[in-house]
């Protein structure tokens, strides 16, 4: 059972983020964002599967699972800080733009039958990489967007 204090939290809440959704430039970054994770899990796992078709091997299977996993553990810090100085919204930009050409290389190279365990983990890294600098990127610029009235903190 919620108290009266709980209830009138909750209406609050409920209010606020209603005003945060009708702010265009952060229902862009939302958008933006859920297509840009779902890619992420899909490229993960489209990665892993293809280069157990190419290979027929579960450890390279493995290996570029793990590279796909190992920029945003290594490079992103570092990313992060180097974001803190440039304008967020054209990193973002840069980076969706970036991994967009990356990857329809891939594509142009699978297609042409030059693809191989080695050119999926180069590519896995390198895009990994880019993304490594679109999250802290993604994370800042939200605090640009939202109004200060709208922080719960």
């Amino acid at each position: 059972m919620k108290t009266s204090k709980e209830a009138s939290d909750m209406e609050q809440n409920r209010k606020m983020y209603g005003e945060i959704i009708k702010e265009r430039e952060y229902r862009k970054l939302i958008f933006a964002t859920v297509i840009n994770r779902f890619g992420d899990s899909v490229d993960a796992i489209a990665f892993t599967w293809l280069v157990y078709q190419i290979t027929h091997s579960a450890a390279w299977s493995a290996i570029v699972f793990a590279l796909n996993t190992l920029p945003n553990v290594v490079v992103q810090p570092f990313a992060g800080a180097i974001v803190e100085k440039m304008d967020k919204k054209h990193v973002i930009v840069a980076t969706h733009l970036l991994r967009a050409v990356i990857i329809t290389l891939f594509a142009l190279l699978y297609r042409a039958g030059l693809v191989n365990a080695l050119v999926m983990a180069i590519f896995t890294l390198v895009i990994t990489t880019v993304e490594s600098f679109n999250l802290p990127a993604t994370t800042a610029f939200t605090i640009q967007v939202v109004k200060k009235e709208h922080m719960t903190c």
